[in-house]
């Protein structure tokens, strides 16, 4: 997508036993990942076996590099300003709020670039956005509520439409 992967390295990382696979996250995606390097053990300590496991931990890094690339693209990132701006404040038992689920709608990024998934996701997205369907017409204790949620929302879903 427009970038060179980073070549995979094999290391000793203090404090810790076994071989890790080491791979430095590109600039642009470090804001998305979190972090400059990725590390993943190797679950051995001995040099040569680390090397030859080495590729199927470097599939799993890139697979997360390429996850925190779409996640950067602006259709993704409209996507989640609007689920954002649409989560409802769920209050759980012990009084607290749910959080928002920013790390999986993230992780869920590449849907929008799927020509098989995305019609359905951006259909789904955009009902709930609507919130309710074609003819809806509040009544007088809804109709303030409602306009209030549509001033909230119509910005963001004007931003993503055009990105689809």
């Amino acid at each position: 997508m427009g970038r060179a992967d980073p070549s995979t390295t094999v290391t000793k990382r203090s404090g810790q036993r076994n071989l890790q696979a080491c791979v430095t996250v590109p600039t642009e995606l470090r804001p998305i990942i979190g972090r400059k390097q990725i590390y993943k053990s190797r679950g051995t300590f001995d040099p040569t076996v680390a090397k030859e496991r080495l590729c199927a931990e470097e599939a799993e890094i890139f697979r997360e590099l390429d996850e925190a690339n779409l996640a950067g693209q602006p259709l993704a990132l409209s996507a989640l300003e609007l689920e954002r701006a649409l989560w409802p404040t769920l209050e759980l038992r012990d009084g607290s709020n749910a959080s928002f689920p920013e790390e999986l709608i993230r992780k869920r990024a590449a849907v929008w670039f799927d020509p098989d998934k995305r019609w359905d996701e951006y259909d789904n997205l955009v009902q709930r956005a609507g919130g309710h369907t074609f003819g809806y017409k509040p009544d007088a204790d809804q109709g303030q509520a409602y306009h209030d949620y549509r001033k909230n929302i119509e910005p963001l879903l004007n931003t993503f439409n055009p990105e689809l």
